[in-house]
């Protein structure tokens, strides 16, 4: 019995950056909206643990800290007024 896999192995390079979201990176004035975003490599796999920012920080109301182990990583942005 023979069963083919394929066994991938990311460099950890970010090539990609995209939302998990339906509305991407949009939201109201004035409300709280979520972004949420996989971070992938050049082969399209996951980077996990990757250091997450988001600035300004007096508008974030949470963030996680790293990409989780599937690349996905997310803030809660308060009070987008302009």
């Amino acid at each position: 019995l023979r069963i083919p896999f394929w066994y991938a192995v990311s460099d950890n390079r970010a090539a990609n950056i995209f939302s998990t979201r339906a509305m991407p990176f949009l939201g109201d004035a004035g409300r709280r909206t979520v972004l949420s975003f996989k971070l992938v490599d050049q082969f399209g796999l996951p980077i996990p643990n990757a250091n997450v920012q988001f600035t300004p920080r007096d508008a974030i109301e949470s963030a996680t800290p790293a990409t989780d182990a599937l690349g996905i990583g997310a803030a809660t942005i308060l009070n987008l007024n302009t």
